[in-house]
């Protein structure tokens, strides 16, 4: 059995809050749009997003059902900050999510990438990316 089908059997013996779609998932999307907010006051990215005048590449790895690469695209916007989001998981289904709920919240078309992690990043995921993120 392959891997993203042994997680998917492992979600559904062990729910994980990660389905937007869910009140309580939903909860933890607003909650990480509240967190992004926070650390977008950071300095770093503070001088990043007040002098780059491109939007910010960012890349969400594990992503599930794309809670917080989403919540991210969420709060850049709301600053007026656009965001290139690239999701990566082993899960299919949760990346199918993904595009339905950006698409919802941003009108955001995103790029997903079903891909195990602890083996070598295909070939489209070899670039730079301005933020990294690992959410939940």
């Amino acid at each position: 059995m392959p891997c993203g089908e042994h997680l998917e059997r492992l979600y559904r013996v062990f729910p994980w809050p990660d389905d937007p779609f869910t009140e309580e998932g939903f909860k933890r999307y607003v909650k990480a749009v509240d967190t992004f907010k926070r650390v977008l006051e950071h300095r770093w990215l503070r001088e990043r997003i007040e002098g780059g005048g491109r939007p910010l590449s960012v890349i969400d790895v594990c992503s599930g059902c794309g809670i917080g690469g989403v919540a991210l695209a969420k709060a850049l916007s709301e600053r007026g900050i656009g965001a290139e989001l690239t999701l990566v998981d082993l899960r299919g289904t949760a990346l199918e999510k993904a595009v339905e709920f950006a698409r919802r919240e941003l009108g955001l078309k995103l790029e997903v990438v079903v891909h195990n992690v602890l083996e070598p990043f295909p070939q489209e995921l070899l670039r730079r990316f301005d933020v990294a993120i690992l959410w939940g």
